[in-house]
């Protein structure tokens, strides 16, 4: 065997990552080299060279390459979601009116299902050539939903205007049905996978596999319209390959070391809570019933803006009774009272905005306060409770505050107003139970308030 041949062999391993390259590389180079030199060859075949570069691919698909993929999900996610709250004028204006679909049914989702693929591939799951399949059949698939959500807007523009569809529109039909098609097929092809690895039969999970690919593919292309579900979805892929990193050696554990909590500081945290519950259900009450009696409230519209404000204030006793709880159990660091701080300016953010509700332009600046304080928030306190290295917690928690400022921050401000009084009823409820059992221990009362 030439030096060359043996060069051609190495220089087609490198496909492979180093570290497989490391460990394996001598033992895969000398087997192939010895069939290579058995049927006279002077180099890779080309069923040589498709296996090796399929299998050196698949291999590179691990938990890091998962997590890469997933924060450029995420910082896609933030723009998809700044789009289409901030952006809908002026992408339509512009000719980019393709470009928020691209991203939410394409591209945001591509990335999604590579770091997921790739998370089952290093697990064990999947083996390297299904990964790589997988992935190709997904990238398919969505890239084909785009196209079809593209081919039904024009054709429900001609519908519109009363013209027969041409063109594109034309072949939206077709093109649906292929995107279901391959969309089946990416998802039988991974779980498939997934059921004979765990021991089911493979015919039965052929089959298996395969209706369930044919129901959930339109279902999940239907729903990839909204960048709700992209981020949900690349979100969770970035959570999940984060806590599968192994962080550095040198990191500082964190604690999770708790006290117990004073009956006192039990009381005071029900009693925040029952004013929060209190406070929300009178929002509630105004926004529903405020236009019939109240003077300020002229019509529903702003008897329901009112009823918003006053509801959304009253989550703030309900922040400050998680803060004196999580105070008397881990201290009074920054990263116990900071996010429930920013969360608490984020409310009045959101009542400050709905007094001049429904002028959604006289809303819109401290609806966006109100999203970029909710998110640091978020960002804050996953960054303190992400497991994984300090580095990669940070960006990720960074991503996720920012996808949940420029899209979620904003779409949910009118869901807060009702939420306030479930959580503060659940507190309240949670506070009494947690302090009863304890009350008619001796000397159960004494002691200060730790907060």
């Amino acid at each position: 065997m030439t030096p060359s041949t043996q060069e051609r062999y190495r220089r087609l391993l490198r496909w492979y990552p180093k570290a497989w390259r490391t460990e394996n590389e001598d033992v895969v180079l000398g087997t192939l080299l010895d069939v290579a030199d058995g049927r006279g060859g002077i180099g890779p075949s080309v069923r040589e060279r498709w296996s090796v570069i399929v299998h050196g691919l698949g291999t590179r698909m691990d938990v890091r390459a998962a997590l890469g993929a997933s924060l450029v999900g995420l910082l896609l996610a933030a723009v998809a979601g700044g789009l289409a709250v901030w952006g809908t004028e002026p992408v339509a204006k512009s000719g980019l009116s393709w470009l928020p679909p691209l991203l939410t049914v394409c591209a945001i989702p591509v990335l999604a299902a590579f770091g997921l693929i790739a998370i089952a591939r290093q697990r064990g799951i999947v083996s390297p050539p299904r990964a790589i399949v997988a992935v190709v059949l997904s990238f398919a698939a969505l890239s084909l939903a785009f196209v079809a959500s593209q081919a039904w807007g024009l054709a429900f523009d001609l519908a519109d205007e009363g013209e027969a569809p041409t063109g594109l529109a034309a072949a939206f039909a077709a093109i649906f049905i292929a995107a279901w098609l391959t969309g089946a097929a990416a998802i039988a092809a991974f779980l498939g996978a997934v059921l004979a690895r765990s021991g089911v039969p493979v015919g039965f999970a052929l089959v298996v596999a395969a209706v369930c690919g044919a129901i959930a593919a339109p279902v999940v292309g239907v729903s990839l319209l909204s960048p709700t579900v992209s981020t949900i979805a690349v979100a969770g892929v970035a959570v999940l390959s984060l806590a599968l990193l192994r962080p550095r050696r040198d990191a500082a554990p964190v604690s999770s070391a708790t006290a117990p909590v004073p009956v006192r500081t039990l009381r005071l945290a029900r009693g925040l809570a029952i004013i929060g519950l209190a406070g929300g259900l009178l929002g509630i009450a105004y926004a529903v019933t405020g236009a019939s009696w109240s003077p300020g409230a002229t019509d529903g519209t702003e008897a329901m803006a009112h009823g918003i404000t006053v509801s959304v204030l009253a989550g703030i006793p309900l922040l400050g009774a998680f803060v004196v709880v999580g105070s008397a159990r881990r201290g009074t660091s920054a990263v116990i009272w900071g996010p429930p701080a920013l969360l608490a300016a984020s409310l009045c953010a959101i009542a400050a905005a709905y007094v001049h509700a429904p002028s959604w332009s006289a809303m819109a600046p401290a609806l966006a306060v109100s999203a970029a304080l909710g998110g640091a928030a978020l960002a804050w306190w996953l960054a303190a409770r992400l497991r994984g290295p300090a580095v990669a917690r940070i960006v990720t928690a960074a991503l996720l505050g920012l996808g949940y400022a420029s899209f979620l921050g904003t779409m949910l401000a009118p869901m807060v107003a009702f939420f306030v009084p479930i959580a503060a009823f659940f507190c309240a409820i949670w506070g009494a139970r947690a302090a009863a059992p304890r009350l008619s221990a001796r000397g159960a009362g004494e002691g200060p308030i730790e907060a």
